[in-house]
């Protein structure tokens, strides 16, 4: 397959997904926000905080690296180098996630009460975090293999799920509909797990079949070097997304804290604008990062410019519809987060940019630099709590999360200008060249038939 022919796959597949994905996630989105108000959604946001800290430490947030590993194994012909980050991605999850949801577990009394919820409220979060570690073991073997159906399929599925799942609980007007609201998370993800599963088997038979996994000493220090700056990375990127939240709990209420945690609900909607373009673009850049540089640059710079067109896009349309959008499909309690809703629009810049470099920096094996930066981005978020967030409230934490942002594509860019002096993310994103017009054409084709 031609390199015009994988990056068009990758965008039909991947913006396939992301419709549907938007679709459901925007009727899920009204549905919560039916059944409740600013301060009932911030609880629900603490609760799944806790989820969202075991994401970060499952295999030590390093699916992108076994992903990118496997897929240079894989253009090497190298299946036993192959199956053997395969398995070892296996081992560290199995191990990691287990020992997250029983640590949780555990912990849930005294978890609870600082959250002032119920302890019961928590199994749900230890369950989510089990599922979702399947759903990223299966995403990773899928990316790397550059099977980009069941790639977004899982995500797809998840997001329909729980969108019936949300529905169920709305028409249902349950007393306790925070319990009921926290448990369709696991719920939706253990579904898409099942459905998964037999082609995840299918295909790890067929690749696999005969192959005994084989890592060189090379390797096997490669990967414990990158198993060391992601034990160190991750807890420390956790921080930085997780504490903002806390932080504005301790310093507001929880009223302001539901009404951030719907900000960035609207901000994770515009972002499956672009969040496939990471995963599509980890394995082709690590596959033409040796062999072909300008292949690479060809890839980074027309991927990062036609979801940029997708998201400037998408910013527009919702800023405009945001005031209908809240008066006639949610409560009305959430009018007065339309202002933060716009400005928290300018997160999407930065993220954009940030989603091209940090597949280069993966593949130049640079996490040293991904560390560096989140410690910047917590001495941001630190500096930013002590001054900024107590006098201004919600505003300064949306002020402090934009500058954290547009740091961060900063500090990439020069970490990757250390290796490659010449690395220019090229040009104008809206000048329209001839290949632009060419990929248009033939994605319009492709779409008649």
């Amino acid at each position: 397959m031609s390199l015009k022919q994988t990056i068009l796959k990758g965008v039909i597949y991947t913006n396939g997904g992301i419709a549907l994905n938007s679709l459901t996630f925007l009727l899920t989105s009204i549905y919560t926000f039916r059944i409740v108000a600013p301060r009932e959604y911030g609880v629900v946001g603490l609760c799944m905080s806790l989820g969202l800290f075991g994401d970060y430490l499952i295999n030590l947030g390093l699916s992108p690296v076994f992903g990118s590993e496997m897929a240079k194994k894989r253009g090497d012909g190298n299946l036993p180098g192959v199956k053997y980050y395969f398995n070892a991605l296996l081992k560290l999850q199995t191990v990691s996630t287990l020992a997250l949801a029983l640590i949780l577990i555990a912990l849930r009394r005294p978890a609870a009460g600082f959250i002032h919820v119920p302890p019961d409220y928590l199994y749900a979060v230890a369950l989510y975090i089990l599922f979702y570690s399947a759903n990223v073991f299966y995403t990773t073997f899928f990316n790397a293999f550059l099977l980009y159906f069941w790639q977004n399929a899982l995500g797809m599925l998840a997001g329909v799920f729980r969108f019936a799942l949300v529905a169920a609980v709305y028409f249902a007007k349950p007393e306790d509909p925070v319990f009921w609201l926290l448990w369709t998370f696991p719920a939706s993800m253990a579904g898409a797990v099942l459905v998964a599963t037999p082609p995840m088997a299918a295909h790890t038979a067929r690749v696999f079949r005969g192959v005994t996994a084989h890592g060189s000493a090379d390797m096997r220090a490669s990967l414990r070097a990158q198993v060391k700056v992601g034990a160190f990375q991750h807890p420390l990127k956790s921080v930085v997304d997780i504490a903002p939240p806390w932080i504005l709990k301790f310093f507001t209420n929880n009223e302001a804290v539901g009404i951030y945690y719907a900000s960035m609900q609207l901000i994770r909607g515009l972002y499956m604008f672009m969040r496939g373009m990471e995963t599509t673009l980890l394995p082709l850049i690590s596959q033409y990062h040796a062999q072909d540089k300008n292949k690479r640059r060809e890839i980074m710079e027309r991927m990062s410019k036609y979801t940029l067109w997708m998201t400037l896009i998408a910013s527009v349309a919702a800023c405009a519809a945001l005031p209908w959008l809240v008066t006639w499909l949610v409560k009305l309690e959430y009018l007065k987060a339309i202002p933060y809703f716009r400005v928290s629009l300018l997160l999407l810049i930065p993220l954009v940019y940030m989603q091209v470099q940090r597949p280069l920096l993966y593949a130049m094996e640079r996490q040293d630099a991904l560390v560096i930066t989140d410690i910047l981005m917590i001495a941001v978020l630190a500096a930013g709590s002590l001054t900024v967030v107590p006098w201004f409230g919600l505003w300064g934490m949306i002020a402090v999360n934009i500058a954290n942002k547009a740091l961060t594509v900063v500090a990439y860019r020069q970490f990757i200008r250390q290796r490659e002096p010449d690395y220019n993310l090229g040009g104008n994103p809206f000048r329209v060249d001839a290949t632009d017009r060419k990929y248009i054409k033939t994605l319009l084709t492709l779409g008649r038939k």
